[in-house]
């Protein structure tokens, strides 16, 4: 397995997710290089109104 298939493979998936907390199968990573969170599709969603 290389760097890429580990990012891949950390990108998306089950997951807790950072805002709600729960466990979770469509968390994502999310953000810029600096600022990375992972976030379910309810939170991400939720993030975009504000």
């Amino acid at each position: 397995m290389t760097d890429t298939d580990d990012v891949l493979a950390l990108s998306s998936g089950w997951g807790a997710c950072e805002e709600c907390g729960e466990d979770k199968s469509d968390v994502l990573r999310v953000g810029t290089l600096t600022d990375k969170r992972i976030l379910c599709k309810e939170c991400r969603q939720e993030d975009r109104r504000q």
